[in-house]
Formats: C-alpha cells, sequence, structure tokens
C-alpha cells in the first residue's frame, strides 16, 4: 500500500530563475518536516498545519515572514485549511501580527469539527483584521509586532513598486479624458446573498 503523499508549493506567479534552487529546498524542507509530523504519529491536519508554517517562517516565499506589503507598506495575511472528508473549512483574512496565520486557520477548522459552541453558538467559518488577530491570540498562536514580518527584501520591492506607481499616475496618458463606449449585448445575470449576525458573535467574523 503506498504511504502518504504531500504536495506543496511557494506560490504562484513570476519567480526569477536565481530563486529556483532555493524555493525548491524550503519545498524540500517543508515536505520533510511534514513528513515527520505523520511519521511520529501526527494528524494529516497536523502535517498540513506544520509545512504551511514552515512555508510562513522561510523570508523567501510570500507568506507570513517575508510577505508583499500592502500599499500601505504592512502585511496582511490569509490563511485557509480545508478537510476533503468532512468538508469543514476556516480561513482567515487581512490578518497582522500572527507569525504563523496557517495555524489560526487550522484551530477555525477543529472548532467546526467539535460542532457548535457553548449555548449552542455557530462557531466562525472565517475571521478578518482584528477580530482574527484577537482570536489566535485567544488560542494560544504566537503574535509578533507585524513589523517583524516584513524583510529587507519586501521593503525594497515595496519602494521600487511604489515609485513605478506614483511615475504611472502623474503620466501624461492619465490626464487624457477617457471616454466610455457602450457595450450591447445580453443583460448578465447576478445573484446577492446577505449574512445575518449571531448574538455574542466573534468580532470581524464573515462567515
Amino acid at each position: 500500500m503506498a504511504g502518504p503523499l504531500i504536495f506543496l508549493h511557494a506560490g504562484a506567479g513570476y519567480h526569477p530563475e536565481s530563486t529556483t534552487k532555493l524555493l525548491a529546498s524550503v519545498c524540500k524542507d517543508s515536505c520533510v518536516q511534514a513528513m515527520q509530523v505523520l511519521q511520529d504519529g501526527g494528524s494529516s491536519q497536523e502535517a498540513v498545519t506544520c509545512a504551511i508554517s514552515a512555508l510562513e517562517d522561510f523570508p523567501c516565499t510570500n507568506c507570513g515572514h517575508g510577505s508583499n506589503l500592502t500599499l500601505h507598506g504592512g502585511v496582511e495575511c490569509d490563511a485557509s485549511m480545508i478537510c476533503g472528508q468532512s468538508g469543514c473549512y476556516g480561513s482567515i483574512g487581512a490578518v497582522t501580527g500572527v507569525k504563523n496565520p496557517i495555524k489560526v486557520a487550522s484551530k477555525l477548522l477543529s472548532q467546526q469539527r467539535n460542532g457548535l459552541m457553548s449555548l449552542g453558538r455557530i462557531p466562525p467559518i472565517m475571521l478578518v483584521g482584528e477580530g482574527a488577530r484577537c482570536y489566535a491570540f485567544q488560542q494560544g498562536v504566537e503574535l509578533c509586532p507585524p513589523n517583524e514580518l516584513i524583510t529587507d527584501r519586501a521593503r525594497a520591492v515595496y519602494i521600487d513598486h511604489m515609485n513605478r506607481l506614483e511615475r504611472s499616475e502623474d503620466g501624461p496618458q492619465n490626464k487624457k479624458a477617457h471616454i466610455s463606449q457602450p457595450v450591447v449585448g445580453e443583460c448578465p445575470r447576478y445573484s446577492g446573498c446577505y449574512c445575518y449576525g449571531y448574538i455574542w458573535d466573534i468580532m470581524c467574523r464573515c462567515v
């Protein structure tokens, strides 16, 4: 019988050829750590958490420590995890100051699996911003000063892109009037929904 398989990549998008060997090594190290979790009797969820946490700790990847910076020069991270067997899911978004965001998503997934909270409250599926950070603290996930997640590389890339953005927005092509062309065709179909709040809800809950 075949043993467990772990598939991992270091992010979509463009990677300079000069970083190929480094990123391959990072992925290999992360897989080795995750496989060790399984060999020691850990669960698949724990192995996934371990693998992605390792990526978040490597400054050369665009997640956790070393993430690209937002327009305002900070690090905001997202993370999610789903169980293919039960369909349980947990995710966080736009969180700052959390060393390993995937650990928070894993906590949310576990809470989903455990069913209703006290007094019949429905556990959250997704938390964002300060609510996600507060939940991380309550669950014992390691926090850190937000600036600790910023690397010199990320800061240099940010400065370069901000300079390009400033030149683009000040360029003569943006001073011309823009005339929109009408679009004629079949009326598109849309649908929408709203999500009602729960009493005693956790702050910054989306779902």
